[in-house]
């Protein structure tokens, strides 16, 4: 049996190893810097100016605003410059010229209706179109909203040059063929 020690002072320490401080477990094992090389570097900021060059050439469905946000060398989330990300953001990968993901809303006297589009495949999405309540805060215009069509098929896209007459009869004629 081991003797406690009565106090701080008269404890006693394995010797130090470096002669510097004691070691009481080894310590874990560092894993090698990630290191990018030259020729994958220069590859990265080639891609990241075809990105930069391709959403500066983007356009918002809704109000033909340009479109903003952080480009990567890989993939861009991009929101409309003019209405702000409320109206239109989508999320680009480096290749597609379509959005992986776009969500789009148009905005009526007291409704709003919000298209989700989700790439598949090719050509194919998955499709939602929501109608919001635009009396209830943000938050809870969110939580309330109403889906109104689901389907998979090409990319469901509205002008935002509509009238809310036009608008509200095109997504009534989406709705009875869907």
């Amino acid at each position: 049996m081991t003797k406690v020690p009565d106090s701080f002072k008269t404890m006693l320490f394995p010797k130090p190893r470096d002669g510097v401080a004691a070691v009481y477990a080894p310590l874990p094992i560092i894993s090698p810097n990630k290191t990018i090389t030259l020729s994958e570097d220069t590859k990265r900021i080639i891609r990241y100016k075809e990105m930069k060059k391709f959403i500066n050439n983007e356009r918002c469905p809704v109000c033909s605003g340009q479109l903003d946000g952080p480009v990567g060398w890989d993939s861009a989330t991009a929101y409309c410059r003019v209405g702000g990300g409320s109206e239109y953001k989508a999320y680009y990968i480096f290749g597609n010229s379509l959005p992986d993901w776009s969500i789009t809303t148009l905005y009526t006297t007291h409704f709003a209706f919000e298209i989700e589009s989700k790439h598949i495949i090719e050509d194919m999405f998955l499709n939602h179109l929501y109608k919001l309540d635009l009396s209830l805060n943000a938050r809870n215009r969110q939580s309330s909203k109403k889906k109104l069509l689901e389907y998979e098929g090409s990319r469901l896209m509205l002008k935002g040059n509509l009238t809310e007459e036009q608008l509200l009869n095109k997504i009534k004629l989406f709705t009875l063929f869907s």
